[in-house]
């Protein structure tokens, strides 16, 4: 069982002293942001439990013992399967967190009284968009994957070079798909978890009234 202080758990009713203590015009939008806040963490752990899932389906491929052709094609087949959904999992949990970064930034300023380090979440911004480059593109390939194929015209439109392209797909930890002419990519791996983690750990500590009431997001050493 879980528990207030582990990592990724919150006490939400500890924030609540430092909501009431902002002026009544503020309290509303400092609601929102709180629940923003709370979101990333959320976000956070979907990330990483797609790369688990990525780690589990390896383990089911190298350990596979089926020896009749046919059930070892549908096994394998199946774990095609998993590994997408991971990747695909993946890439919305990022994109969906580069929109709730933009939306912090927004409320932090509609919070005055609830002191922000608006350096520190320009760095995030950039941080996501340096390490995960592209994610708007890459989700927008997943969610309109028949619309983007549906004729010519929009085939050509979105190809690189107007004839080489990529439905989504996965090759090892990589992720491609094409997208309004670009071949986008990305990684899931435990060093994306780590550096996504990074990036969350310095959204939460631009509040420092509300940082250690915060989930504790686990850190290791990123290593390349």
């Amino acid at each position: 069982m879980r528990r207030v202080g582990d990592p990724n758990v919150t006490d939400v009713s500890a924030i609540e002293p430092v909501l009431r203590g902002l002026p009544p015009e503020e309290q509303k939008s400092a609601g929102i942001l709180i629940t923003l806040l709370l979101q990333l963490s959320e976000l956070r752990n979907e990330f990483a439990a797609a790369a688990s899932l990525k780690l589990h389906t390896q383990s089911l491929r190298n350990g596979s013992a089926i020896t009749d052709p046919l059930e070892a094609a549908k096994t394998s087949h199946l774990i095609d399967l998993w590994e997408a959904m991971a990747h695909r999992d993946a890439a919305l949990c990022i994109y969906n967190i580069s929109e709730a970064l933009k939306a912090i930034r927004g409320a932090g300023r509609d919070v005055p009284s609830l002191l922000c380090d608006h350096g520190a979440l320009r760095e995030a911004a950039k941080s996501i968009i340096r390490q995960f480059p592209g994610s708007e593109r890459i989700r927008h390939s997943i969610g309109h994957r028949a619309e983007i194929i549906a004729n010519l015209r929009q085939f050509r439109s979105h190809a690189v070079g107007g004839t080489q392209f990529y439905l989504p797909q996965v090759d090892g930890e990589r992720f491609t798909a094409t997208y309004r002419g670009e071949r986008v990519e990305m990684l899931l791996n435990d060093l994306t978890v780590q550096q996504l983690s990074a990036i969350i750990h310095l959204v939460y500590r631009a509040f420092p009234a509300l940082t250690e009431k915060l989930p504790k997001i686990p850190l290791r050493q990123i290593t390349a």
